[in-house]
């Protein structure tokens, strides 16, 4: 029988579901585009450099692991950065640099 998964393994996934959603060079680009702030699919190609296309497969994908956060503003879709997965890749990466 397996053991009842604990709270800190349940992070730990989490953590690195985070992590390897983000280990792909297109959507770390993205990714830190948002820091600057909520964008539209049009501003982060520019920004970021992507093809319409190929940034709105990775936002989905982004999306859908949790990451980003997207508001209707009449037709204009509006992404950002998840502040729950912001505030946790900080204190997840503040341990690792001291």
């Amino acid at each position: 029988m397996a053991k009842k998964p604990t709270s800190k393994d349940v992070r730990i996934r989490r953590d690195a579901e985070i992590c390897k959603a983000l280990g792909q060079d297109f959507r770390m680009a993205m990714w830190t585009y948002l820091s600057a702030g909520p964008s539209t699919v049009g501003d982060i190609c520019k920004g970021a450099g992507i093809p319409q296309p190929l940034a709105s497969h990775h936002l989905g994908l982004m999306r859908g692991a949790g990451l980003v956060q997207v508001q209707r503003e009449g037709q204009t879709k509006v992404y950002s950065q998840d502040p729950a997965v912001t505030a946790r890749l900080r204190t997840l990466f503040g341990k690792v640099s001291k």
